[in-house]
């Protein structure tokens, strides 16, 4: 639906703009609010988060303090959007291996209690919760090295 809203935005700005519409170019709208309108809308869409799901292939890259590079293995995730967090990465597979059902079962379980602890939650906790994943977004932006100042040799 928001694709059609901005597709009838902009259409109504072509219109506007050359001068084809039912009226005269003497009875057209200030062209000043209606950008600013379809300009809102633009941001408005783009600012939500993506509502589709879709499949997910990744692995793990670790760097050693030596240098040394060791890939994790190929996981599958189902990526499916929450309503209480941005996406749920459901995982159904380990280097071309689906899980058993009963992993999927108790991973699936595990997300549902997830899901309905923030259902259930005070405001007060939730506010905590919310200062707890920001600061723990944080912490890895402390840990990281800016070596753009470090001569070289």
């Amino acid at each position: 639906m928001p694709a059609v809203v901005r597709l009838a935005s902009l259409a109504t700005l072509l219109l506007i703009l050359t001068g084809s519409g039912v009226g005269t170019r003497a009875q057209t709208p200030d062209l000043g609010p209606l950008i600013a309108d379809v300009r809102a809308v633009i941001r408005r869409e783009y600012a939500q988060p993506p509502r589709y799901t879709y499949l997910e292939h990744s692995r793990d890259v670790d760097i050693s303090t030596f240098g040394k590079v060791s890939v994790g293995p190929l996981r599958t995730f189902e990526v499916y959007p929450d309503p209480f967090f941005d996406t749920w990465k459901r995982l159904i597979a380990v280097d071309g291996k689906p899980l058993d059902a009963a992993e999927l079962e108790r991973r699936d379980a595990e997300h549902a209690r997830d899901v309905n602890k923030v259902k259930t939650e005070t405001p007060r906790q939730r506010a905590a919760r919310q200062k707890r994943d920001q600061d723990e977004d944080r912490e890895p932006a402390k840990r990281r090295v800016d070596v753009s100042h470090v001569p070289v040799m």
